[in-house]
């Protein structure tokens, strides 16, 4: 999200400042950020950017998920890798904590035993190929430098804890004959909790409760999406071998498409879209009054014709933006009810079927 608007939003509204705040700081006591400050904030998204970069880097980074052998823990551990697949954050090892030593030897343990052992079985299937390590419970806590090290000689036996153990390839491109294949490993997933959809030049995938939006690379954004489907815990996309725009606006879909009548990635049963597409129309609607009102009042204190011309573009591009807004807002709250009714699919999000 803070991507999307760094990239989308951002760049406008400093354009728009640097028009506009000069002027606001003449007429009004009104505080009113100077251009250093949107620089600044530029600078933290690069810095965050950079960050994600480095988790998501292989050769930089790895995660090891650590796990106890019970039921809750490992479902959990599941969702968990699922989620970081999602955003293409390398997991090596899956680390097994608290098992029980062998030289307990008391029948008050069996069944605890017993349980461990089914579980311990259940990760090494389910991770498969991931490295399992297993660490035993330990008889106090692990505090202090020697405790720490002898666990560590029992975790780690004849790894290095500093080798990258396992190199998985969360999302890949393959070139299968003419077509492309965007292929994303998804541990775990199910076909029910996933949603594929395509807005303009970006992939939005979803899986639960998170999202991920891929910018598609330049060989992809002129391609269709013909085919999509999960086996094997591997989502698998492809793209046509034709360069085409995509279905005209109004078009049946015969290759997996299915047109949504907005650009909002929400679902038409949420009870929350349509107080969203409210808010969304009421922003709109003052945003164009707003920049109505500004105008007045630069051409009644303003000389300078070059910058009424400027803010005049500038406010120009953001009504467009809202009009547009209202529009989709209003075409979704018609028609979120209507199966089948395809809207204007030219700015908006297309579903795309997983088979």
């Amino acid at each position: 999200v803070l991507a999307w608007y760094m990239q989308r939003v951002f760049p406008m509204g400093r354009r728009m400042n640097r028009v506009v705040g000069p002027v606001l700081r003449k007429v009004t006591n009104l505080p009113v950020a100077r251009d250093e400050v949107f620089g600044a904030g530029q600078r933290f998204f690069d810095r965050l950017d950079g960050v994600k970069e480095i988790l998501a880097d292989p050769d930089l980074t790895s995660i090891r998920l650590v796990v106890n052998p019970e039921k809750v823990v490992i479902a959990e551990a599941r969702r968990t890798w699922t989620y970081l697949s999602l955003y293409g954050y390398p997991v090596d090892a899956v680390l097994v904590n608290r098992l029980l030593p062998d030289d307990i030897t008391d029948p008050w343990f069996d069944r605890w035993r017993e349980s461990q052992v089914a579980h311990l079985a259940e990760i090494e299937d389910a991770f498969r190929p991931i490295p399992v390590l297993r660490s035993r419970l330990a008889d106090g806590e692990v505090v202090g430098l020697d405790r720490l090290r002898s666990f560590a000689d029992g975790l780690w036996a004849d790894h290095d804890p500093t080798a990258v153990l396992h190199r998985g390839h969360p999302l890949t491109l393959v070139r299968d004959g003419d077509d492309w294949i965007m292929r994303v490993e998804l541990p775990f997933a199910h076909r029910e909790e996933l949603d594929l959809a395509r807005r303009g030049d970006d992939l939005l995938l979803k899986a639960g409760p998170y999202r991920r939006r891929v910018a598609l690379p330049d060989s992809l954004r002129r391609r269709q999406v013909t085919a999509a489907s999960l086996d094997d815990d591997v989502l698998c996309v492809t793209f046509s071998s034709s360069a085409s725009p995509g279905p005209a606006p109004g078009t049946p879909s015969h290759d997996g498409w299915v047109p949504r009548p907005t650009g909002l990635l929400m679902d038409a049963d949420d009870p929350r879209a349509t107080e969203t597409v409210g808010h969304l129309q009421a922003a709109a609607t003052e945003m164009i009054a707003a920049a109505r009102a500004f105008l007045d009042l630069l051409e009644d204190v303003v000389e300078d014709d070059e910058t009424v011309a400027a803010a005049a573009s500038v406010f120009g591009t953001f009504a467009r933006a809202a009009m547009k807004t209202t529009h989709s807002a209003t075409e979704y709250g018609s028609q979120q009810n209507a199966e089948g009714a395809p809207g204007d699919p030219g700015d908006g999000v297309h579903h795309i079927r997983i088979s």
